[in-house]
């Protein structure tokens, strides 16, 4: 599977999702956007606009030929590491999907704790990101560089790293960063976890470079710029869990993921459509 279909490109590609077409062999979209899609359906009115239209582009997607990862984002996470899960998230949302296809009663109680446990993890990162990066910037800054050595690399070492592996260039930023960020990673979510550091980068799977490579962007973009997160960045970024593999592309007109993703792995929906 190459094409992923984010949420945003599902909503704008509309009926043309069930179109039979050679390029839908080869996308898929996420158990995250059938979850985004459904959350904003209005259980008390299902008949509004917004919810009608939500539903039939779950009513679409269930008879097209697009394929999709079963997994929410903290399973998507966890089998970065493990390469099993025990299935919570999604078996909820596969519940839930379900009795709506057969306009049958939910026990909203699930789904209500499933969408809040989300919901959380978004103002909790959002409030970081306001700790963070919110200040205003000294008017001045004067920075020494002390030991100019330290932020050259050798001519040979250089010359190695461009002959050795002919990639695109975020590849040798994933490379730098995997490491620290699949430990980092790993112990958000594993508080009580008495796994070493040797040990972590070891158990993972290679399955999170995009995503450590945009959350690194991320943060180096508020670093500069400053500003609150917008109300659903980490919604955004989490789509980048399912890009796990560098030559996947992320289907998306959302401006921040195309502002984020390598060049390489992100098309908007106009050129998806001209492959349909």
């Amino acid at each position: 599977m190459k094409y992923y279909l984010e949420t945003n490109a599902l909503r704008a590609l509309g009926k043309a999702i069930n179109k039979k077409s050679e390029i839908l062999k080869y996308s898929y979209t996420s158990m995250f956007s059938l979850f985004e899609i459904y959350r904003g359906i209005d259980r008390k009115s299902p008949a509004s606009e917004e919810s009608q239209k939500r539903s039939a582009i779950l009513s679409n997607l269930s008879e097209s030929d697009l394929q999709f990862l079963q997994y929410m984002p903290n399973e998507m996470i966890q089998l970065g590491f493990t390469g099993e899960v025990v299935l919570c998230d999604s078996m909820v949302m596969q519940y839930a999907l379900k009795l709506q296809r057969m306009e049958s009663e939910l026990d909203e109680e699930l789904l209500d704790a499933l969408i809040k446990s989300y919901e959380d993890c978004k103002i909790a990162f959002n409030e970081i990101i306001r700790r963070t990066y919110n200040v205003r910037p000294p008017e001045k800054e004067i920075v020494q560089i002390t030991n100019l050595d330290d932020y050259i690399i050798p001519f040979n070492e250089g010359k190695q790293i461009s002959q050795s592996r002919m990639a695109h260039p975020s590849h040798h930023v994933m490379d730098i960063l995997k490491d620290d960020a699949s430990i980092d990673l790993f112990r958000a979510h594993n508080k009580t976890s008495s796994k070493s550091n040797g040990d972590i980068v070891e158990s993972y799977k290679g399955t999170h470079d995009i995503f450590f490579f945009v959350l690194f962007g991320y943060n180096l973009m508020k670093s500069a710029k400053g500003g609150m997160a917008k109300r659903n960045d980490l919604y955004d970024l989490f789509h980048t869990l399912y890009l796990y593999d560098r030559e996947q592309i992320m289907v998306t007109n959302d401006t921040l993921l195309q502002e984020l993703l390598p060049s390489i792995n992100v098309m908007t929906v106009e050129d998806f459509r001209k492959l349909m």
